[in-house]
C-alpha cells in the first residue's frame, strides 16, 4: 500500500508539473477539466496496472555486498535514516490512520449540513427549460449557491431579497451553469481523493484548479444568458461577502479578483486544443510507472532486509548474513 501510495503521489506531481509547464490559461476551459480528470484517473489507475501485469521484480536486491569464502553474504551496516524510519513506522502509519479517520468525519459532517439545509428550509419548485429545480428558502448567513443531490437543488438566502430581478435571474443562470456541469459530484469525488491523498499536495491545487475552471465556465455561460458583462461583474462583488456552504457551488466562489480580471479582460486569446496535452501527459505517465515502479519495489524488498538484518543484529550482535541461507539466519532463535 505505501509504495502504491508513493506511486500515485510521483505521477500526481509529475503531471501536474506537465500541465503547468504547458500553459494551461491558453487551452479550452472544458478541455482543461478533462485532462485534470484524466491525471487523477492516470495517477491511480496505472501502478494497479503495472502490479496486475507483474512488471516489478520482486526480488531482494543487496544493500551491501561482501564475498565470503564459501557463500555470497551481505554485510550489515547500520543506516541512521531507515532506523528513524523503522523506528517511527507504526507511529506514522496510525498518524496517517487517524488524519484519515478525521477527514471522513469532516466530509460527513458536511454532506450531514447539506441534508439539513435540504430539510430545514422552505421550498418552492422551479421549472425552466424543461427542468426542474427546488429552491431552498434559508435565513442562515451562507452565500447563493446550488447543489445536486437526488434533486437540483437552489440556496436563496435573505440577501436575495435585496437584489432586484434582473439580478435575480442572472444569478439563476449562473447556478444552473453550475447544475449542467455537474460541480457536486466534482467536489464530492475530489473530497473523497483527499481523505486517501491529504499528504499530496496536488489535491489542494487540483481542487482550487478545478473549482476556478467551474467559476469561468459558469460565468461565461451567465454573460452570453444576460449579454451584460460589466452589470455582471458588480454583482459579483456586491455578494461576495456571504459564507459559502461546502459541496454547494457558490455564486461567488473561486477566486473573485481573477474572475473579475477574467470578465473585464477584453483581449481575446487563441485558445489551443487540449488533446495533444492528454495525449503527452497520458504517454509520459504511462512510461515513467514502467520505469520508476520496478525500483522502487526494488527499494522496498531492501528497506525490509535491512529491517531484519538490523533485528537480528540488535538481539545477537551479527553483522554478516549468508544470502543462500538468509531466511534460516533471519529466523529468531529461541
Amino acid at each position: 500500500m505505501i509504495v502504491y501510495l508513493f506511486m500515485t503521489l510521483l505521477l500526481s506531481l509529475l503531471g501536474t508539473g506537465i500541465y503547468l509547464l504547458l500553459k494551461p490559461s491558453t487551452i479550452l476551459l472544458k478541455q482543461r477539466k478533462q485532462i485534470l480528470y484524466t491525471l487523477v484517473f492516470l495517477s491511480f489507475t496505472l501502478p494497479l496496472l503495472m502490479s496486475f501485469l507483474g512488471q516489478n521484480n520482486g526480488g531482494v536486491s543487496k544493500i551491501d555486498q561482501n564475498i565470503g569464502a564459501t557463500c555470497q553474504a551481505l554485510l550489515y551496516k547500520s543506516n541512521e535514516f531507515l532506523n528513524s524510519w523503522i523506528s517511527n513506522k507504526i507511529f506514522l502509519i496510525n498518524t496517517g490512520v487517524i488524519i484519515m479517520l478525521l477527514l471522513l468525519l469532516l466530509f460527513i459532517g458536511r454532506m450531514a449540513t447539506l441534508l439539513y439545509v435540504v430539510y430545514s428550509s422552505q421550498k418552492q419548485v422551479l421549472t425552466l427549460e424543461n427542468q426542474t429545480y427546488h429552491i431552498l428558502y434559508t435565513d442562515r448567513k451562507i452565500s447563493i449557491g446550488s447543489f445536486r443531490l437526488w434533486k437540483k437543488y437552489l440556496i436563496w438566502p435573505e440577501l436575495v431579497h435585496e437584489l432586484n430581478e434582473e439580478e435575480k435571474i442572472t444569478i439563476l443562470w449562473h447556478e444552473i451553469a453550475h447544475l449542467n456541469q455537474r460541480n457536486t459530484f466534482q467536489k464530492v469525488s475530489l473530497e473523497l481523493i483527499n481523505i486517501i491523498w491529504f499528504f499530496n499536495p496536488v489535491i489542494y491545487w487540483l481542487k482550487r484548479e478545478l473549482n476556478d475552471i467551474s467559476e469561468y465556465l459558469a460565468d461565461e455561460d451567465t454573460v452570453g444568458k444576460t449579454g451584460d458583462r460589466l452589470a455582471y461583474v458588480k454583482l459579483l462583488v456586491r455578494v461576495k461577502e456571504q459564507q459559502q456552504l461546502h459541496f454547494a457551488q457558490s455564486f461567488r466562489g473561486g477566486g473573485l479578483k481573477k474572475r473579475v480580471l477574467r470578465l473585464l479582460n477584453s483581449k481575446q486569446i487563441n485558445y489551443s486544443k487540449g488533446m495533444p496535452v492528454l495525449i503527452l501527459i497520458s504517454l509520459l505517465l504511462t512510461v515513467s510507472v514502467f520505469a520508476i515502479q520496478p525500483k522502487i519495489e526494488t527499494y522496498k524488498n531492501e528497506i525490509i532486509l535491512y529491517a531484519q538484518m538490523a533485528q537480528v543484529n540488535q538481539d545477537t550482535g551479527r553483522t554478516e548474513f549468508c544470502t543462500q541461507c538468509l531466511k534460516q539466519c533471519l529466523k529468531p532463535k529461541n
